[in-house]
């Protein structure tokens, strides 16, 4: 359907459809050359089209909704699984949460060794009626006050943040062959484990582990808004990692996650971009 080569595919994961209408109309307002996946991450509901449609965005779609509840995570593997089925073909991948605006898509060009845009983000943390603004007007006035908005200058994460495909691709690979050790350090808590901090410490492993010259690239502009207004329950079923100790527990479980890529990684003979549907 959209078999002309397109510059970036965005990815926006939802567990609570109604979100949507904060990140779909920033999407829509984006004149680049893209394409949008939905990945629908509760069963019980079913997006179509026509609700997308509605939001302002006209441009190409997909829509994946799942039968089960599989998390952040595998919902954005999914997608990436997703692409390569479909053979979209894309050189970059970009991932959103359905509460986070982008404000922004712009990929220049790059030589072969630069495999992510690094950009600053605002985080929105007590005003929820802040990310509505942004949703709704383009120029909706965020100015960083050190309480409600802050600066993140750069923003080193996943979401909001465009890598190449084929180091995302790699990424799915590498995860699906350490699932059963991810998924127990992912069980040792009772709290949402740090999906987005995760995933982009793996990929900065991979890219690195495959090519020694590997290096992100640094735009000094924000692209994006992030709710960071307290929505985990809503949003993944699981609450924040406590406030006590947090940076010490969040610590311990990325350290534990990057010896697992590690170890995959070197275990690994398969080269990069081996066929990920297979």
């Amino acid at each position: 359907m959209f078999g002309n080569k397109v510059n970036c595919v965005i990815g926006i994961t939802t567990r609570y459809n109604e979100y949507l209408n904060i990140s779909v109309p920033g999407v829509a307002r984006l004149n680049k050359n893209f394409v949008l996946v939905i990945y629908n991450d509760n069963p019980n509901t079913k997006l179509n089209k026509k609700h997308i449609r509605q939001m302002g965005f006209q441009g190409p779609l997909y829509i994946i909704n799942n039968s089960v509840c599989v998390g952040c995570r595998q919902a954005r593997m999914n997608i990436i699984k997703f692409i390569a089925d479909k053979k979209i073909n894309a050189q970059w991948g970009l991932f959103l949460d359905d509460d986070d605006v982008l404000t922004s898509l712009t990929i220049p060009h790059v030589n072969e060794n630069n495999w992510a845009i690094i950009q600053n983000m605002i985080t929105v943390k007590t005003r929820f009626i802040d990310m509505l603004g942004v949703a709704v007007n383009q120029q909706y006035e965020l100015t960083p006050d050190g309480k409600n908005v802050l600066l993140v200058r750069p923003h080193l994460g996943l979401a909001g943040t465009p890598v190449k495909m084929d180091v995302l691709k790699r990424m799915v690979t590498i995860f699906d062959n350490a699932k059963e050790k991810l998924s127990m350090i992912d069980e040792s808590v009772n709290w949402r484990p740090p999906v987005d901090e995760m995933m982009w410490n793996a990929v900065n492993l991979i890219a690195k582990h495959d090519n020694p010259n590997a290096l992100p690239i640094f735009m000094d502009v924000v692209n994006c808004v992030k709710n960071a207004v307290d929505t985990a329950d809503g949003k993944y079923g699981l609450p924040n990692p406590p406030i006590a100790g947090q940076p010490e527990q969040v610590n311990r479980m990325l350290e534990k996650y990057n010896a697992v890529i590690v170890a995959e990684l070197n275990a690994d003979a398969a080269p990069a971009g081996q066929n990920i549907t297979q």
